[in-house]
């Protein structure tokens, strides 16, 4: 028993070391970062007032103050929420051209804690230096001033944490696919844009028509930003319902990673040697 506990501790220091290292990383390409920022300010801005533009003319049922918000949120979030980057941004493709991607299948600290350290560290480092200077640059440029109830800002956080959890799990299974055919970089793409397009990161789901928003709001995607969005700016009737799909998705997406790791794992240690 105390021989468990001490290897947990162990553990436990390893994923923090993890952490660390690629909060650091991150934070050494500030330029990187600079321009990222910068560019994420512009399409802010740009979406935000087009946005505005469209709910003045009765496009949707959206309050100009609900639409200023969500293109906000939105674009604070992308960088946290967003399938282009999670999975601690970890060089997958390269891993699988070069083989080295057996090495995290056989090291004591495993793939998937590996991952879990690295995107804790970019969930942080992103928190810190990319969303929050958005929101507050959003909030004052676009003179938004967001109104939160104590238990809607409980929800929202939840909602936040499963949409990065279920970003993870999904990207996670598009990466062992993948590894069928020794690339990540098609499946990779396509489910981006997929990711892109029915999670609200272009426009509120509420814009679609109704029968497309009808099903897309049941689909995974919808919880990656459209859920936590949507909560924070009260623009969904049933916030429980929404957090319900979010955990249904969840736990089916991991089971499903969980068969599909171990079966590729078995592969690949054989293939491997």
């Amino acid at each position: 028993m105390r021989q468990k506990g001490v290897m947990m501790v162990k553990k436990v220091k390893i994923l923090s070391n993890i952490v660390c290292i690629n909060y650091k990383m991150l934070r050494a390409y500030k330029i990187v970062n600079l321009n990222g920022l910068i560019v994420n300010l512009f399409w802010m801005l740009v979406q935000a007032n087009v946005l505005y533009a469209f709910i003045k003319h009765g496009i949707s049922d959206y309050s100009p103050i609900q639409g200023i918000g969500y293109m906000i949120i939105t674009e604070a979030l992308l960088m946290i929420t967003s399938s282009d980057n999670n999975l601690g941004g970890l060089d997958i493709e390269n891993l699988l051209k070069t083989g080295d991607i057996i090495y995290y299948f056989t090291k004591p600290i495993s793939l998937v804690t590996y991952l879990i350290g690295m995107e804790i560290g970019r969930i942080l480092y992103y928190l810190i230096w990319r969303s929050v200077p958005i929101f507050i640059i959003g909030c004052i440029f676009l003179k938004w001033r967001p109104i939160l109830s104590i238990d809607r800002f409980i929800l929202f956080l939840l909602s936040l944490i499963m949409s990065i959890i279920l970003s993870n799990l999904i990207t996670f299974l598009v990466v062992m696919f993948s590894l069928k055919s020794n690339s990540n970089k098609g499946f990779n793409e396509l489910f981006i844009a997929i990711s892109l397009f029915f999670s609200g990161g272009l426009i509120p789901l509420k814009f679609f028509p109704k029968w497309l928003y009808n099903l897309t709001i049941y689909l995974p995607f919808s919880s990656q930003i459209y859920t936590p969005v949507s909560i924070f700016i009260n623009a969904e009737n049933n916030f429980y319902k929404m957090i319900i799909i979010e955990i249904i998705w969840i736990i089916i997406i991991f089971i499903i990673d969980c068969i599909v790791y171990q079966k590729e794992r078995r592969n690949l240690l054989v293939q491997g040697g």
